[in-house]
């Protein structure tokens, strides 16, 4: 992902039960939490940068993106659907 998408400064409606979710053992600080717009050329409305994530699970980008998108899913029913490319979630929220 380049340098062409802008990060988001709204909450999104998912993003207050990701926070108490303990998928990797461990509240979700804040700051790990790093949200864009998705670019034009892939699906989805926010992309959440994952790398940040990678040290917490242990397991390679792809892998914690699935993880964490499969969570989402689970707590809160604005997360639609996702996709992983490489250490990025494309986050589809429901309109």
């Amino acid at each position: 992902m380049g340098s062409g998408g802008k990060r988001v400064c709204i909450l999104p409606p998912f993003l207050p039960s990701a926070r108490s979710s303990t998928l990797y053992g461990q509240p979700v600080d804040d700051k790990l939490i790093q949200l864009q717009a998705t670019r034009k050329d892939f699906e989805g409305d926010l992309t959440l940068v994952v790398f940040p994530f990678v040290k917490m699970s242990k397991k390679k980008p792809e892998e914690t993106a699935a993880e964490i998108g499969d969570e989402l899913l689970k707590i809160d029913s604005a997360v639609e659907k996702y996709n992983v490319i490489k250490g990025f979630l494309n986050i589809s929220i429901s309109k």
